[in-house]
């Protein structure tokens, strides 16, 4: 009898002990605990080759199921058709019961990012060129419709972040009206007592009425924030990786969007975006959250098998909240956008050299994005304007420590170097700012 009685204590206290332990390893690795292994099955693979023609025009799969929440269908809209006459790509659209028509307009450009790299100065000074409009966004600029407030999330607190911001929402940042007014391609300016010419676009804008002025908007959110995937119906949210992501969504309706990325050495950029948000307080919190975080993320590749999964894992955002390391994987990041978008549709500029040189850097910007011809006069105008959107906070702080710098090297290293190589450019291994080379 006491032999049964012990027998029956031990088990409960086996038992009890099992409990607690599954209920303390859930709890500490559950942000972490590892994803199912679909390596096998996954179909999707990132195309570097630029010439692949086919890869940028995809056939989208329209889903017809009903969705789990209120997120639209961007891949079974059907894309707009552009008017020949405005630079910006618009169209008329008949309003629901009535027979008069509104016009509507998309970004003819987006910054794309990266965040902390100087895309709030870029854009501000872009957009003194008198033939861009800045937009009715956050610092006329952001919209944070693409990567957040479609699925109705929002990272920041801000009166900008509605839940479920509709496409005709997103429209609605973009002056349309405004763009409608200005006419007459072969019309000269005055800028400072010099006069502008029209010369670069004359010959495309040999048609009567035609619409010069274009718009964009900057939200470096969308290089990186490709975490909500799951809610876009055509990918399967029971795997780890997408096939669908952002730059898919943005190529379906508007093919001939003209992308500029402005790029910041991967551990500066991180280090400035820490301290802007507030994140920490010293420069030996940085480290220590550094360290912390990258090997949080570097347990669910090791689970997972893809980095790219694990830097789009909604599971771990919290984690990037705390320490954006995720922001700093650009080779990553731009294939995204690389096996979307045409390369010729790209402008990819370094922080470093632009802040070392704004008149070239915007000479070469306005010639990209085919505007009208400014005088010198104009761009060193442009380009004496106080820096916008400086991370004061950094000043107090100081830089970050060497060991902090040396461990951020060795992790971002692979990435750059896959960076420099995919764009042929040895600048953007920023060897300059390596500590091994100094």
């Amino acid at each position: 009898m006491e032999r049964r009685v012990l027998n029956s204590v031990t088990a409960c206290g086996i038992l009890l002990c099992l409990v607690v332990y599954l209920y303390t390893y859930n709890f500490y690795t559950g942000i972490s605990r590892p994803l199912p292994d679909i390596r096998p099955i996954l179909s999707h693979r990132m195309i570097l080759d630029a010439s692949a023609e086919d890869n940028y025009h995809q056939k989208y799969v329209c889903s017809n199921q009903t969705h789990r929440n209120k997120v639209e269908d961007i891949l079974c809209m059907t894309p707009p058709n552009f008017l020949d006459n405005y630079q910006n790509p618009c169209w008329k659209e008949r309003g629901n019961g009535s027979g008069e028509t509104s016009l509507k307009c998309l970004p003819y450009f987006h910054i794309i990012g990266a965040a902390k790299a100087g895309t709030t100065d870029l854009f501000s000074r872009i957009t003194m060129h008198p033939s861009i409009m800045k937009v009715d966004g956050f610092l006329q600029k952001e919209t944070f419709y693409w990567s957040w407030r479609r699925y109705g999330k929002c990272e920041v607190s801000l009166r900008y972040c509605e839940n479920f911001l509709t496409f005709n929402q997103f429209l609605s940042f973009f002056k349309s009206d405004k763009i409608s007014l200005v006419r007459d391609a072969k019309m000269s300016y005055f800028l400072n007592g010099e006069i502008g010419s029209s010369s670069a676009n004359l010959i495309r804008r040999n048609k009567e009425n035609y619409h010069h002025m274009i718009t964009g908007h900057a939200d470096p959110m969308d290089l990186w924030g490709m975490y909500y995937w799951k809610d876009i119906p055509q990918n399967n949210a029971t795997l780890s990786e997408p096939v669908y992501t952002t730059p898919h969504l943005i190529h379906h309706i508007n093919p001939a969007l003209k992308l500029i990325v402005i790029l910041r050495e991967p551990s500066e950029r991180t280090y400035s975006h820490y301290l802007f948000r507030r994140l920490g307080n010293s420069a030996r919190e940085f480290h220590h959250h550094a360290v912390g975080n990258f090997t949080l993320l570097n347990t669910c590749v090791k689970n997972v098998g893809s980095m790219r999964a694990c830097l789009f894992n909604e599971s771990l955002l919290e984690h990037y909240k705390r320490f954006p390391i995720h922001g700093s994987f650009y080779s990553i990041l731009l294939k995204e956008w690389f096996s979307v978008f045409p390369r010729e549709q790209f402008l990819i500029m370094r922080t470093e050299d632009y802040s070392s040189n704004m008149t070239s850097h915007l000479r070469k910007i306005f010639n990209f994005l085919e505007v009208d011809d400014i005088t010198e006069t104009e761009l060193n105008n442009m380009s004496r304007v106080p820096v916008r959107r400086i991370t004061k906070h950094k000043k107090a702080i100081g830089n970050m420590l060497p060991e902090t710098k040396l461990f951020l090297y060795k992790i971002f290293q692979p990435y750059t170097q896959e960076l420099a190589d995919i764009l042929h450019d040895k600048r953007f291994l920023w060897e300059e700012n390596s500590i091994i080379s100094s």
